[in-house]
């Protein structure tokens, strides 16, 4: 069956598809940040660590092409006007941190938002996604799989990138952690009634957050991973 037609399908059997496709645009803003954090990741890189040069470039690849299946999927559902004006303030608020870090020379403050919080975010939604549209049997596994890997590869390096440095990372975690939490929480609050309305908990993602920085910080920082 081709793809609209399985959205189109997708539309008739939700109760709020107008809600799903909100979600579904929250999510392509996410990516948008994502392509861009990391395409700057990759230009900081330079010729410093060409490695690390050549992750942050293949993500940012990845996230673009995550951004357009998310805005494709809100798009079919046929509804318009699906993201607020409050939402995309704060993904530009958060960019415009990691941008910062990254301007100041603290590539390991936007891993920390990046990789870790802002990924770990995306995969406990992509995680719901993967649930709800297997239990609505509409397709679209290979993609979804494909998606889910990806951004599983990204918080991965993430974490590992936290166990293996040494230029701050502990301090990093000290300073940046709360605020780009606390942006992650607002966003969560901002869209808390339409998860509800799809019968989702808003505290469950925030928690999936929080387990993720709580992992990086007790490798690097035990005393910062309690304060958490």
């Amino acid at each position: 069956m081709p793809a609209p037609a399985k959205m189109l399908i997708l539309q008739r059997r939700l109760e709020h598809p107008a809600t799903v496709a909100h979600l579904f645009a929250v999510l392509a803003e996410g990516e948008r940040v994502a392509a861009n954090v990391a395409a700057a990741q990759s230009r900081y890189c330079g010729d410093m660590d060409s490695r690390l040069a050549v992750f942050f470039r293949h993500q940012a690849r990845q996230e673009k092409f995550h951004n357009r299946a998310f805005y494709w999927g809100a798009r079919c559902l046929q509804v318009r006007g699906t993201l607020l004006r409050r939402e995309i303030a704060l993904f530009d608020t958060l960019e415009h941190a990691l941008l910062q870090a990254l301007t100041e020379g603290r590539l390991c403050e936007s891993v920390l938002g990046l990789q870790v919080i802002l990924e770990a975010l995306g995969e406990a939604f992509l995680e719901t996604v993967d649930r709800r549209m297997d239990q609505l049997d509409m397709g679209f596994k290979r993609l979804r799989h494909t998606i889910r890997c990806q951004e599983q590869a990204h918080q991965d390096f993430g974490k590992h990138y936290f166990y293996r440095s040494n230029d701050g990372c502990g301090d990093a975690l000290d300073i940046a952690a709360d605020r780009y939490l606390a942006i992650v929480e607002e966003l969560l609050q901002v869209i808390a009634p339409k998860l509800q309305q799809l019968e989702l908990d808003p505290e469950y993602y925030l928690r999936a957050v929080l387990r993720a920085v709580q992992q990086g910080a007790a490798q690097v920082n035990p005393a910062a991973s309690s304060r958490l």
